[in-house]
């Protein structure tokens, strides 16, 4: 399999670095992405800030430490970070499955740090992948629902779901599911706001 390194197929950059907890909340702000490998990593939502400039949606982000080091996600709105996430903004188009594909081979890496240890930081952008050509033909081929007229997913409902996924289709199922309920809760949030 031929592979290349993320920083040829991604242009890696800091987040913001804010601090969560210093920060105004409201229900129907700017998403919040810490190193939290739940909900994409979103722990909250906060005010805009005034000259600092959210990250736009679509891009990937990328816990950098602690417990789930490398716990990779695309945001499907805009967003700010915490300390130790980076930014991966595709260094040419990607489709929503390309993305979700790199966020599990980058997650796959998880084994090579330890929580508190040794950490991406330095590393992430020399890490392996393959290459868009080695992709393979099911990730491009697959259909990603659109679930935004869900109003809200019980959490038995999801979790005989995601129990379902794990044993039939496997950790890359498990991540779009993962993602579209991040989704459509947005989308319901954006529609409140509207």
């Amino acid at each position: 399999m031929k592979t290349m390194q993320i920083k040829d197929l991604f242009q890696v950059t800091s987040g913001n670095k804010l601090d969560f907890g210093k920060m105004a909340t409201t229900e129907n702000g700017v998403a919040f992405v810490s190193r939290s490998s739940r909900n994409n990593g979103v722990v909250g939502y906060i005010e805009k800030i005034g000259n600092v400039s959210p990250f736009e949606s679509g891009l990937i982000t990328v816990s950098l430490g602690g417990t789930y080091v490398l716990s990779s996600f695309v945001q499907p709105t805009e967003f700010y970070t915490a300390q130790n996430v980076a930014v991966l903004r595709p260094l040419v188009e990607m489709s929503i499955q390309e993305k979700l594909f790199y966020c599990m081979c980058i997650s796959a890496n998880r084994f090579r740090y330890s929580a508190f240890g040794r950490e991406a930081n330095r590393t992430l952008k020399y890490l392996e992948v393959p290459t868009r050509e080695e992709i393979p033909e099911w990730v491009s081929s697959a259909t990603i629902p659109d679930y935004s007229h869900i109003k809200k997913v019980t959490h038995s409902a999801n979790s005989i779901l995601i129990q379902f996924l794990m044993g039939s289709l496997g950790f890359v199922s498990y991540l779009i599911l993962n993602t579209l309920n991040l989704w459509c809760t947005r989308i319901q949030r954006l529609k409140k706001v509207v």
